[in-house]
């Protein structure tokens, strides 16, 4: 959160919302000016010429001088030139209303914002490219929040609380380190407590790990992973909720399940997050398949979440340019970034997904992971102690006895 907000962030959408603002605002005061209309168009013509000298297709992908040295530079140069013009022909009529006057602090802003971006001439910050559907966003972030924070906000706050079910990466006081470091706060400055849990783990819940599934990575997981969640459902009487670290394996699920259980499958993407949560909560037997978002903020106390499903151990994707950069940042500075980034991370990450189970103490279910790594590998136990103290089984016949 603390990266995104002070990222420096320019879309064609952004551009559209001034475009739209500025000709409401200049209709409310009245007149005409053909200058300011002509930077109107020409700034339109800037957003949709932005839009298509980026890929079509959805992807993220870094920044470099070399992708800016062909049309997507000079479209970016293009909407620079073209906020410079409307900038100049706005001047006039900014004060005659606050909007206006608005409208022109925004021009400003966004020229400065894709001025730096165009340049990539910070190396304190990761730039890159994100096309969604129509839209196109450009973004440069900063690498690290914490030393931001500790110049920008500690100095303004007499005392700040610091309060959440997944603050921790491991057992004891060493468990809060990551987060203290992501939020630029220093040891000798904190104090830190862990408090016990209100929800009795031992006896209202059960962690299930099959060991006979291949590993994510290999060819056979998504066949055998769709098979283990229909034998799942099937035990638990829908009633779950199964979290994908991509798209691709949402969906290959979602065809996978498709006239293999009873129970309805609700898919997201199928509708806005909060229509699919209400359908979830009103027809206890249905099955919701979520990513990203769905690993958090879901609230659904009660019979109809009785089993949360997580496909693999979350660790974010190398290939995203943010992740990336700051792997290669810390490795430049001789620091470890799997067991220093890539892996607290995670098991935050996993204490976020698992944590949708028991939302009130008269709750009881299943939490499972697919991914036999949590088993097979080093930082299994580094994961599993992060995890709540649930009972262990290995076994699918536990799986029905707890539900039975």
């Amino acid at each position: 959160m603390a990266t995104r907000f002070f990222a420096i962030e320019i879309s064609n959408y952004k551009l559209r919302d001034l475009i739209r603002d500025t000709r409401r605002e200049f209709e409310e005061v009245g007149g005409g000016d053909d200058a300011l209309m002509g930077a109107l168009g020409g700034l339109e013509e800037a957003a949709f010429r932005l839009r298509n000298a980026f890929p079509l297709e959805d992807q993220r992908v870094g920044l470099t001088r070399e992708v800016l040295q062909q049309e997507p530079g000079h479209a970016i140069h293009a909407v620079e030139w073209a906020l410079h013009a409307f900038r100049e022909a706005l001047e006039p009529h900014r004060p005659r209303s606050v909007g206006l006057a608005a409208c022109g602090r925004r021009a400003e802003e966004m020229q400065e914002e894709t001025g730096q971006i165009r340049a990539l001439n910070d190396p304190s910050r990761v730039y890159w490219f994100e096309t969604r559907n129509k839209g196109i966003f450009l973004s440069a972030a900063p690498l690290e929040t914490g030393p931001i924070l500790r110049e920008l906000l500690h100095p303004r706050t007499k005392t700040a609380i610091f309060a959440s079910a997944t603050l921790t990466s491991a057992p004891g006081p060493e468990g809060f380190a990551f987060f203290q470091e992501q939020m630029g706060l220093l040891p000798a400055d904190v104090t830190v407590c862990r408090l016990p849990t209100v929800f009795d783990y031992e006896k209202c819940s059960l962690l299930y790990l099959p060991r006979h599934l291949p590993d994510p990575g290999e060819p056979g997981f998504p066949a055998a992973a769709v098979a283990e969640i229909v034998a799942l459902l099937t035990v638990s009487s829908g009633r779950a909720l199964c979290l994908f670290t991509s798209f691709r394996m949402l969906e290959l699920v979602r065809e996978g399940l498709e006239g293999r259980i009873p129970y309805r499958v609700l898919t997201q993407g199928d509708a806005a997050k909060g229509a699919l949560l209400d359908t979830f909560k009103k027809e206890t037997s249905s099955v919701l398949l979520g990513v990203s978002s769905f690993w958090e903020g879901v609230d659904a106390p009660g019979e109809t979440l009785a089993m949360v499903v997580v496909d693999r151990l979350p660790f974010a994707s190398p290939g995203d340019p943010m992740v990336s950069a700051r792997q290669r940042w810390m490795e430049s500075n001789g620091r470890n970034p799997f067991r220093e980034l890539s892996l607290p991370q995670a098991i935050l990450s996993l204490k976020q997904g698992l944590g949708r189970l028991l939302r009130t103490t008269g709750d009881r279910g299943v939490m499972v992971v697919l991914d036999p790594r949590l088993t097979s590998k080093w930082y299994g136990k580094q994961f599993l102690a992060g995890l709540p103290a649930a009972p262990i089984t290995h076994d699918m016949e536990a799986v029905r006895r707890f539900f039975a």
